[in-house]
């Protein structure tokens, strides 16, 4: 696999002028207002949002990802490189993201007064829920108080997995069930799984055998089931979503508390993607901000 990655970047790459910025992907900055958790995959991170669909990648991020490759692909190590707080959803300094919204709701001048908290990883399942809680609630004891609003957009891993939908729904209320007792009086943000069937439509070729469905055959197999198959696959985890935060709001007394947001699941345009055909560009970012926003 890593070979296989290694000669994708090595023959799809061609090299452009941008610097590659590291970002402090663990953001805690302290802030006048209420407090923003955010639980998620790598959609929440900003990961690659900065890179374009098609688009060649740049001589650092090439550098960096051949480095991250052959040395031993460590997760932890690629976020710290690749995610951009600057262009995500949850935890933009700029008005457009979810920050701002809540700023602008609470009476706040600008989303810098909201302080964030990232419990956010790549590559993030239901699985790994539980340990960002851990990280989120070590944050929340350096900071002496617990967020009032929490994001919470996980799941399109789960989807790329070989588990249906049942055993998805059965975790997913034990999961929103911790993040209640961790957060008892805040407001959560549950989104709908993103469109990612709609992805396969967006088909690009990086070099003579390198291509985004080749890719995507190795990371995202359901979306290659028969025809049709991908799409009623998301209408099922979605409905499990669902039907698991009722059940969750039912089994821990959070009624009025939890708000389910249907509009993250949208048809994917090819300007929604990063180079890597599976991540959010900038713009998808704002797309998702948009909706987990108008959510409040």
């Amino acid at each position: 696999m890593r070979m296989w990655l290694g000669l994708f970047l090595l023959l799809g790459c061609r090299v452009s002028s941008a610097r590659l910025e590291r970002r402090d992907f663990n953001d805690g900055r302290a802030g006048a207002g209420p407090g923003l958790a955010v639980i998620g995959d790598s959609i929440s991170t900003g990961v690659l949002s900065d890179s374009h669909f098609g688009q060649s990648l740049s001589l650092p991020y090439t550098t960096e990802l051949l480095r991250a490759l052959f040395t031993g692909f460590n997760p932890v190590a690629f976020q710290d490189q690749f995610s951009d707080l600057t262009k995500s959803f949850a935890a933009t300094d700029e008005d457009w993201g979810l920050r701002g919204y809540i700023a602008t709701k609470e009476g706040f001048d600008h989303a810098t007064s909201i302080p964030v908290y990232m419990g956010a990883k790549f590559g993030g399942r239901l699985v790994n829920v539980s340990g960002m809680l851990d990280r989120l609630q070590t944050q929340y004891n350096q900071a002496g108080k617990v967020p009032e609003y929490v994001s919470v957009l996980v799941g399109a891993n789960d989807f790329c997995e070989s588990r249906g939908p049942q055993h998805f729904e059965e975790e997913y209320v034990s999961v929103l069930g911790a993040i209640m007792q961790v957060h008892p009086h805040a407001t959560l943000l549950v989104g709908y799984i993103p469109d990612v069937p709609s992805l396969a439509q967006h088909q690009h070729r990086y070099g003579p055998f390198l291509s985004c469905r080749t890719t995507r055959r190795v990371f995202c197999p359901p979306l290659f089931l028969e025809e049709n198959a991908g799409s009623a696959r998301l209408t099922a985890f979605n409905a499990a979503i669902e039907r698991a935060s009722e059940k969750a709001v039912q089994k821990n007394g959070f009624a009025g508390r939890l708000e389910l947001v249907r509009d993250t699941q949208f048809p994917l345009e090819e300007s929604d993607l990063a180079f890597d055909c599976f991540h959010p560009s900038e713009q998808l970012q704002r797309k998702l901000a948009t909706a987990m926003g108008e959510g409040l």
